[in-house]
């Protein structure tokens, strides 16, 4: 079937990614990719490779994206803090004011 490509338009790769046309001439497109990456591909390689996206679809991937992002970020922190953040806590407790120390960062540590 024949499709009129042109810069700007929205597609998905075969690997799921929302591209956008950069670029594109007789023989060869360039397609920018979500994370940046710029490829070129040749028009038989874009056509069995290549999905035409509407933008309701491309604003869901983004969303997706963006949300997988987030939950990745959230898993980090969560590894990142836990009993180290809890037992930094416990020491500026403790040398703020010595008097019940122990009794605050057990508080804490709850």
């Amino acid at each position: 079937m024949f499709s009129l490509v042109q810069r700007g338009q929205l597609y998905a790769d075969d690997s799921g990614w929302p591209v956008i046309i950069y670029d594109c001439d007789a023989r060869r497109l360039v397609c920018r990719r979500e994370d940046g990456r710029l490829s070129p591909v040749s028009i038989r390689e874009f056509n069995g490779r290549f999905e035409r996206l509407e933008h309701d679809e491309y604003r869901q991937i983004k969303a997706e994206m963006a949300q997988e992002e987030n939950i990745k970020n959230l898993h980090a922190l969560r590894g990142r803090s836990g009993w180290r953040t809890a037992w930094k806590i416990c020491i500026i407790i403790c040398l703020r004011n010595w008097s019940g120390c122990l009794t605050k960062a057990l508080r804490v540590m709850r």
